[in-house]
């Protein structure tokens, strides 16, 4: 009796921090207008990042907008790196390779994937939950990148 009690207490006090919690997005950008930035077709060689905090309780937005680390070169590492540096424990791409995927899923990293090509669209995306995992055979293969809705040979 005592045992069902207190696991109903731990999953009311667990169930209350989730809602309570924030979720910070790493979303790669093209250039730095604000909400109109056009999302960078790959996420480890973008020139910008979006930061996006997200309380899930009140669903409030804010954003901060970064220059890309001198260190970011693509590739796996850089993507951990660019992760690690912003506080993220959530991306939101158009394009990423599949060794960054798997690196950052090892990481507890969540990847989502998108097709909208402004901040402001993802942004709403995020507010109405409108964004999804990204799956192995959307991720780019090696040199390759991801352009529209598809991977292309870098040239």
């Amino acid at each position: 009796m005592i045992f069902v009690i207190l696991h109903k207490i731990y999953i009311f006090s667990v169930t209350s921090k989730l809602q309570n919690m924030e979720t910070r997005y790493v979303i790669p950008l093209e250039d730095n207008r604000g909400h109109q930035s056009r999302l960078s077709e790959h996420f480890g060689r973008s020139q910008y990042y979006a930061i996006v905090s997200h309380v899930n309780s009140t669903g409030t937005l804010s954003i901060k907008i970064e220059q890309a680390p001198t260190a970011a070169h693509g590739g796996a590492c850089g993507a951990a790196d660019i992760v690690r540096r912003f506080g993220s424990d959530s991306i939101v791409v158009r394009g990423i390779g599949m060794r960054a995927v798997q690196l950052l899923r090892s990481l507890e990293i969540i990847v989502y994937k998108t097709e909208s090509e402004t901040l402001d669209q993802v942004m709403k995306d995020i507010q109405e939950k409108k964004l999804s995992p990204i799956i192995e055979g959307e991720a780019c293969s090696g040199g390759m990148r991801r352009s529209r809705s598809r991977c292309a040979r870098d040239e």
